[in-house]
């Protein structure tokens, strides 16, 4: 098996919250990360892999706000917690960028294991808990 065929997260349909826009986002989220983990595991090179963190960063945020966009209108009780759980992870993400130019392989194998277990808790476990109050037509 080479490189190139390595799943480092992989998607489970079991992880879906029932909105198509979220799970796609999700799914894509899934996909980055994998292809942030490739990029290390190969060396491609701080260009390649500052771009691929860059463009999780980005896509982290347009999905943020996919998500709370979605949340006006609901009545959904822990709005205030989850939106704290999306600055956070944004701020947390922008730190890592800042410094990411100081990492070699183990630091970044440790940054994708903290991206792979954020992300892992936060779509099976924080965005469940919104799934009763959000349109699951999407």
């Amino acid at each position: 098996m080479n490189v190139q065929d390595i799943i480092y997260l992989r998607w489970l349909e079991e992880y879906s919250i029932g909105n198509g826009a979220i799970d796609n986002q999700h799914k894509k989220i899934v996909v980055i990360i994998n292809q942030l983990y490739r990029a290390v595991r190969r060396d491609e090179g701080e260009r390649v892999l500052a771009e691929s963190l860059g463009y999780l960063i980005d896509y982290t945020k347009q999905h943020f706000a996919t998500e709370e966009a979605i949340f006006q209108g609901t009545d959904f009780p822990e709005i205030e917690a989850h939106l704290q759980l999306h600055t956070e992870m944004t701020a947390r993400t922008l730190e890592i960028q800042k410094t990411f130019f100081s990492f070699n392989e183990d630091n970044s194998l440790e940054l994708l294991h903290f991206l792979k277990e954020w992300w892992f808790h936060h779509i099976t476990g924080d965005d469940r808990k919104y799934i009763p109050y959000i349109q699951t037509s999407a």
